[in-house]
């Protein structure tokens, strides 16, 4: 009996290792592409965490909805800081109608990914990806 969940235990593991191995393989080729074939954004982003508190309900990792820029001079330390616009309501003055909508959809898809995208980039991040690349790093947050 034992015998028969170690086994379940190992075949477990594997299959995680390999879909973390596959998403990580894939998903920064697919953000890099996102960002080529929209060269009008500048950059995209979205923080992902674990709350430290959430007024006695179970703290859930969630992955923060979607930041876009079309300006060269955006605030690197913070998506509320000056470039950034979020996603709500009609296209932001400098974006088209199609950068939208696929905006908003690559918005709906992360958030589907969330387990994938926390394999991938760990908890406690802001991911920037830019026309040069998807960078990682701490967030801090309440």
């Amino acid at each position: 009996m034992l015998k028969v969940l170690k086994e379940i235990q190992k075949e477990h593991t594997k299959i995680l290792k390999e879909m973390k191995e596959k998403v990580q393989k894939q998903l920064k080729p697919v953000l890099q592409d996102f960002m080529n074939s929209h060269s009008n954004i500048k950059a995209i982003g979205w923080t992902q965490y674990t709350p430290y508190f959430n007024d006695g309900d179970e703290c859930i990792f969630s992955v923060g909805d979607l930041f876009a820029t079309v300006s060269e001079d955006y605030d690197d330390d913070s998506f509320y800081g000056e470039g950034w616009v979020e996603l709500y309501g009609d296209p932001e003055e400098g974006f088209t109608k199609q950068d939208w909508k696929d905006l908003k959809e690559l918005n709906d898809t992360l958030h589907g990914l969330e387990d994938f995208l926390k394999m991938v980039f760990g908890d406690h991040v802001k991911v920037l990806v830019t026309q040069k690349g998807v960078e990682v790093e701490e967030y801090e947050h309440d």
